[in-house]
């Protein structure tokens, strides 16, 4: 049986997704310092969770950096 019909039939999977999709409409309304709550659930869907946020930090480092870069030199440009 794979994992994602394992989570289909948990009761727990379904915190997990609704936290997912809190976080999907969080992303999308430019919240991006979001993370699912993992004190709300348990066993592997507390572990998706937790993948979801790292993969949420992982994916963001880039973009922060950039972004560090550029107002690192927009400082030096206005001195």
């Amino acid at each position: 049986m794979s994992f994602y019909t394992q989570m289909k039939k948990s009761s727990k999977s379904q915190v997990a997704v609704a936290e997912i999709q809190r976080l999907s409409t969080s992303f999308a309304g430019g919240k991006l310092d979001e993370r699912a709550n993992i004190d709300m659930a348990t066993g592997e869907a507390r572990e998706v969770l937790m993948a979801v946020n790292g993969l949420l930090d992982a994916s963001l480092r880039p973009m922060q950096k950039l972004i560090a870069s550029i107002e690192h030199m927009s400082g030096e440009h206005d001195k």
